[in-house]
């Protein structure tokens, strides 16, 4: 725990200010939001106060009953970050093994309980190659979303910028985006990019 955070009833006031506001949705993301103590006590209180939410995961924590209980709690999207269809590429870079198959059982029990699913990947020299096999295991598992990020040049990101692909090995990855969006049009998945002014 970071010693400047929220009580809950801190973090219930702020709720309260998003839906005095009218904030359309509110993105949880971490770290890991859902080992939070306060997570569904937010999220409950959330849907009690009508502030739509989506959660960002790692989806190794996202076992049946969590998926269920996020589903009670009107959770309208999770994000699950997949770096590679590679396990090894993806553990390596989680730095945990079994990360992989742990968040690939996550994002198949937030599909069973019926939450909207996507992958997540933020591209950088080890997987941007893995593009193609990871979408299509999104295909496969019937994943209604493929979230493509690059990489941020700020805060953290400034600290590995030699981590980040090259302008050609750009164009690669969003041309094959566009090729197979068009090729998987009558699918029902949706792939977008962020983080770059030239998607």
């Amino acid at each position: 725990p970071h010693p400047d955070e929220l009580t809950l009833e801190e973090g219930k006031r702020l709720i309260d200010e998003f839906a005095e506001m009218e904030i359309p949705m509110v993105i949880v993301t971490g770290g890991e939001p859902l080992i939070s103590k306060n997570f569904f006590p937010y999220a409950f209180y959330a849907k009690e106060k009508g502030v739509r939410m989506v959660v960002s995961s790692n989806g190794t924590v996202i076992t049946p009953e969590v998926a269920e209980r996020m589903k009670e709690a009107n959770i309208l999207y999770v994000g699950v970050s997949i770096d590679a269809a590679s396990p090894e590429i993806h553990d390596a870079f989680r730095g945990v093994k079994g990360a992989w198959k742990r968040a690939i059982e996550g994002v198949q029990n937030a599909l069973d309980a019926g939450l909207k699913t996507g992958f997540r990947i933020t591209i950088g020299k080890d997987n941007w190659k893995e593009i193609p096999a990871l979408l299509d295991l999104a295909v496969e598992m019937g994943v209604p979303r493929f979230c493509v990020y690059h990489l941020v040049p700020t805060g953290r990101g400034e600290n590995i910028m030699e981590w980040d692909i090259t302008k050609e090995e750009r164009i690669e990855v969003l041309k094959f985006l566009y090729e197979k969006a068009i090729e998987l049009k009558d699918l029902e998945i949706e792939i977008l990019t962020t983080d770059s002014p030239m998607d």
